[in-house]
């Protein structure tokens, strides 16, 4: 394999990587957000 190719494997798994990373990111993100909303909900059925 030429540099170029490596480079070019490289390039893709690290954008693979990359993305995979982003979505998890997302899905974490959601979660809090979800979690937050249903505590909001839940203090105002209490008030």
């Amino acid at each position: 394999m030429s540099d170029k190719q490596n480079l070019q494997d490289a390039v893709k798994t690290f954008t693979k990587a990359k993305k995979e990373k982003a979505d998890e990111v997302s899905k974490a993100i959601e979660n809090v957000n979800n979690r937050q909303q249903t505590q909001r909900e839940q203090q105002r059925r209490q008030d």
